[in-house]
C-alpha cells in the first residue's frame, strides 16, 4: 500500500486497527511499527546483519520518522505494521503479550553452548528493563525462531480478519515532505532521542543544514 502524505499514513494505521479489532471486543489492537529507510530491505534484516530480535514502537509517527529519518529521498521507505496479537496467537496459541523471561518464551531465549533452537515461529514481548530511551520510543520487542521468513510467511497467509502484518510504502518522491510535516507534527531527533547527543543532530540538521 503506498502513503503519498501523513493525513492518509495515519488513515490506513486507523483502518488496519479498525480491520484487527475482533468482533465485539471492548478494545483495540495497538500495533507495533517499525521503519525501513528502504522498503526493499528484508524485514529481518537489521543494520545489515540477520538477527534474532527487532524492536518496534508503539507508536506509528515513532515508526515513520525512523523510515523518513536517514531517506534522502532516492529509494522508497517502508513502515511494516504488525499486530502483536495476532503474531502470538500463532505462535503462543494466545492472545497475550509476556514479558522477556517469561517460561512461556523460554523457546526463543537467547542460545547457550551446544543448545539448540526450539521455537519455530517469532513471539512478540515486552521489555523487562525499559531504558528512558526504550520507554520515549514505546519500545518492544519480537524474538525469532528457527523458522527463516516466518513473517513474511504469516502476511501473506489468510485470515478471517487479514494478515496481522502490513507493509505501507512512502514513495521516494513523498519522503522530504512528510518528513517535513512529521517535523511540524512535533515528531523530531529529540523527541526519539532525548539525550544530549539527539539534541546536538537536531541543532545541526536544523540550523546548520547537517
Amino acid at each position: 500500500m503506498e502513503i503519498p502524505d501523513l493525513g492518509r499514513f495515519v488513515d490506513s494505521v486507523r483502518d488496519l486497527v479498525e480491520r484487527w479489532t475482533l468482533p465485539d471486543a471492548d478494545w483495540y489492537p495497538a500495533p507495533w511499527f517499525r521503519g525501513h529507510g528502504d522498503a526493499n530491505w528484508v524485514l529481518m534484516q537489521h543494520y545489515g546483519l540477520p538477527t534474532r530480535l527487532l524492536d518496534w514502537t508503539e507508536s506509528s509517527l515513532i515508526g515513520l520518522y525512523f523510515a523518513l529519518r536517514d531517506n534522502r529521498g532516492d529509494c522508497d521507505a517502508a513502515v511494516w505494521v504488525l499486530n502483536p496479537w495476532w503474531l502470538n496467537k500463532q505462535s503462543l496459541g494466545e492472545y497475550d503479550i509476556p514479558q522477556a523471561g517469561d517460561p512461556r518464551v523460554a523457546e526463543w531465549a537467547p542460545l547457550g553452548e551446544g543448545k539448540i533452537l526450539q521455537a519455530g515461529l517469532p513471539v512478540a514481548l515486552k521489555p523487562i528493563h525499559a531504558s528512558p530511551r526504550i520507554s520515549v520510543q514505546k519500545g518492544f520487542f519480537t524474538m525469532h525462531g528457527a523458522e527463516r521468513g516466518a513473517l513474511d510467511r504469516l502476511s501473506n497467509s489468510r485470515a478471517d480478519r487479514g494478515p496481522g502484518l502490513r507493509k505501507l510504502t512512502i514513495p521516494k518522491e513523498h519522503v522530504a515532505e512528510m518528513r517535513r510535516d512529521l517535523a511540524v507534527a512535533g515528531i523530531t531527533e529529540t523527541t526519539v532521542f532525548p539525550e544530549l547527543d539527539g539534541l546536538c543532530r537536531e541543532i545541526r540538521s536544523g540550523f546548520l543544514g547537517s
